[in-house]
């Protein structure tokens, strides 16, 4: 169907849909930057740049897990776990860690 036969809704229906996709790679890269920041900026640890939000990081781990959600509902082949699992994803690609009661987070391991 060419461009100039398509509905109005058909239209509006196309750019909804390319914009979703931007918003997704959007997403895919804040999560993208978001993780390597945290665990491979050069002469910071991960666990020093955790340290550097406190009680606080425990919030910015669950804001990279939901980020990670809504990448999921858009594309749920987009995990490169087989669990879809956030820490699971997290431990093969970069460690493993815990988010502690008091909301500050501890590395546990580096890959």
């Amino acid at each position: 169907m060419a461009l100039y036969d398509k509905t109005t809704a058909e239209l509006a229906g196309d750019k909804l849909k390319s914009d979703l996709w931007k918003h997704y790679w959007n997403l895919v890269n804040a999560q993208h930057v978001a993780l390597e920041q945290m665990w491979k900026t050069p002469d910071v640890t991960p666990q020093e740049m955790c340290d550097q939000f406190g009680t606080q990081c425990g919030k910015l781990v669950d804001l990279i897990a939901e980020t990670r959600k809504a990448i999921l509902i858009l594309n749920p082949n987009a995990a490169s776990h087989p669990s879809n699992s956030f820490k699971a994803s997290i431990a093969a690609s970069y460690g493993t860690f815990t988010v502690n009661p008091d909301g500050t987070v501890t590395i546990d391991s580096i890959v």
